[in-house]
């Protein structure tokens, strides 16, 4: 069981026009103006946010079904995603790790079908 490397050719950005995001929404409460945040993946089964290249900014990583989307901060302050096709199905857990000992942080990816480990290469 492995996942691919190789990213998709699919992007998605998040902002108010953007497929993978919802308008936030403004209500009032007791302190003052509350804003919902956007929602970018309804249908994720997993995510998780971590500094995945150790550049300092947090990537955002969401799990849907058979694809992992890892989203990173660009210096107009959108999100963009990129799609990575995976071979395992129904993907219900990420947890980052340096499991190999090489100082790159990697990830655990939980399906229907086990664990797999993917590992960052230098």
């Amino acid at each position: 069981m492995a996942a691919s490397s190789a990213p998709a050719t699919s992007t998605a950005t998040a902002g108010p026009s953007s497929p993978c995001s919802s308008p936030a929404a403004s209500s009032q409460s007791r302190g003052g103006p509350v804003t919902r945040p956007d929602v970018l993946f309804a249908k994720a089964g997993a995510g998780a946010v971590v500094d995945l290249d150790g550049d300092g900014q947090l990537e955002i990583l969401a799990g849907t079904g058979d694809a992992l989307h890892i989203g990173r901060r660009e210096l107009d302050g959108r999100t963009t995603f990129v799609r990575h096709d995976l071979e395992l199905k129904g993907l219900s857990g990420i947890v980052t790790a340096d499991f190999d000992g090489d100082g790159l942080l990697d990830l655990g990816l939980r399906s229907g079908a086990g664990v797999a480990i993917v590992r960052q290469r230098p």
